[in-house]
């Protein structure tokens, strides 16, 4: 795939994925505490990333 293709695709002001969590990591809250450490690889837009902070 082109750049073209992904800045086509992020080129708006809207969240393409919605700002909730990915549904799986949410089902996995019960185990995510506070202080602990997480690495949110190939995050897009953040939506996950800032759900764990």
């Amino acid at each position: 795939m082109s750049t073209e293709f992904w800045n086509a695709r992020y080129a708006t002001d809207e969240y393409v994925f919605g700002t909730a969590p990915n549904v799986f990591l949410a089902s996995q809250k019960a185990f995510v505490h506070t202080g602990m450490r997480a690495l949110a690889i190939a995050d897009g837009e953040g939506r996950n990333g800032v759900w764990l902070a």
